[in-house]
């Protein structure tokens, strides 16, 4: 199950090649899945930033006007950090391998960014006068700052995962990989949104925090970690070793040059699909921006719209938690959706490439799983999703006007959770 991926040789430099096995420490139904399994403590992270964050920045006292400038930080980081993250992983020739030293360091940034955005107040309670002026705006600025660091950090994450599982297992088992870790992003999600969903300060131990963002942020700060710990013992990969030493003191300190210009040049190179694709992603993401990071904030306003036009009298503070968890609620249905979508549609939607290729391993005499596939034989292709997932998309949008109109906020919550399918159908 485990070898050198086929893009591995282009990715060396001049006087460099890989050296060892790569080897997965686990039985071998286990070892895709444990390849893969870094993805689900990565996407824990991205949902606590999607569902938790806007809400908790604005009741820090974050202008909505400002947001957006603030959650520029994902797809920003995206752009900067993949590429770059990718291309130094690329030429490392650290002997515990290219991927897992970027890997740990990068999870570790994650994680203590992650405690920094929960725990914002108490730290600028260190160098101010509680609930001071001076207090609220370091406590934004701590907040603004760790949201960025935890996309960044988070980004890398996410790339080194998934560079991981391309260079350690084998190109006819690149699809099977690539499907677990979209059951297992799914699992992720499912599980933050299910921790969200629960009163966490009445049920949750002190040690992990007094409010719902602290405690939501120990514990998924206690899933990246071991998750990635997982990965990193367990895994072994392929070391980038010099053939020959370096000639000239020059090149070692054009290194980043080096790197950038050879980004440069790929970027130039792209084959004429992976431009067109490219550009479906580009404008596909324009819209799923406001879905990803205003959702929680949208039906939290429709909840307390709810609530306030049918005599509720709790507190702002109880009324700002509650609606913070139908927000949380809304996405917990989104990952559903996901979960789902990510174990069927593999299965039947046709896959050209190695459509022979099969893993025997995971109930293989399933009468649903062989008529799932089954199904393979009159399911369109995917070129036929990606308009209809669009035309899906629009549907779901339309709805944000009467689910504001009625203040339902049932339909808030399948105006969020719906679009999950085209997302799964383009991607």
């Amino acid at each position: 199950m485990v070898g050198t991926s086929a893009s591995a040789p282009a990715a060396m430099g001049a006087g460099h090649c890989l050296v060892g096995e790569p080897r997965i420490h686990a039985p071998p139904p286990l070892q895709l899945p444990l390849l893969s399994l870094g993805t689900l403590g990565a996407q824990t992270v991205w949902s606590m930033d999607m569902a938790f964050a806007p809400p908790y920045l604005l009741d820090l006292g974050l202008s909505k006007s400002s947001m957006a400038a603030v959650f520029v930080a994902g797809p920003l980081s995206g752009l900067i950090v993949q590429p770059l993250i990718g291309s130094l992983a690329d030429n490392s020739t650290s002997k515990y391998g290219r991927r897992r030293p970027f890997l740990a360091a990068a999870t570790l940034i994650c994680a203590l960014s992650i405690l920094l955005l929960g725990f914002a107040r108490e730290v600028a309670a260190w160098f101010t006068t509680a609930d001071s002026k001076g207090h609220q705006n370091l406590a934004i600025l701590i907040g603004v700052v760790s949201v960025y660091l935890v996309d960044f950090s988070v980004n890398a994450v996410t790339a080194l995962d998934r560079a991981l599982m391309v260079d350690v297992a084998t190109t006819e088992d690149q699809a099977e990989a690539n499907a677990w870790a979209a059951r297992l992003t799914g699992v992720g999600s499912v599980l933050s949104f299910l921790i969200g969903n629960l009163d966490l300060p009445k049920v949750a131990p002190r040690i992990l925090g007094t409010t719902q963002i602290q405690i939501v942020s120990t514990l998924v700060c206690i899933i990246l970690i071991t998750t990635h710990v997982l990965v990193v013992l367990r895994v072994e990969e392929q070391v980038l070793a010099e053939a020959r030493p370096q000639t000239s003191a020059k090149s070692k300190r054009l290194g980043l040059v080096a790197i950038l210009s050879d980004l440069y040049t790929q970027a130039r190179a792209l084959p004429a699909p992976i431009i067109e694709i490219f550009k479906v992603q580009f404008f596909a993401q324009i819209g799923w921006f406001p879905i990803l990071f205003y959702s929680t904030v949208w039906v939290g306003e429709i909840y307390k719209a709810d609530v306030r036009l049918n005599g509720g009298k709790q507190s702002d503070h109880e009324l700002f938690e509650q609606a913070t968890r139908a927000g949380s609620h809304a996405f917990f249905w989104h990952a559903i959706l996901s979960l789902v979508t990510s174990i069927v549609l593999p299965l039947v939607v046709p896959n050209p490439v190695l459509e022979s290729h099969t893993h025997p391993v995971w109930f293989p005499n399933s009468s649903l799983l062989r008529k799932l596939r089954s199904l393979r034989e009159r399911c369109p292709e995917l070129p036929f999703w990606w308009p209809f997932a669009s035309f899906v998309f629009f549907i779901s949008m339309m709805g944000t006007y009467f689910a504001g109109l009625t203040k339902s906020v049932f339909l808030a919550t399948w105006v969020v959770a719906s679009p999950v399918l085209t997302a799964k159908q383009t991607t």
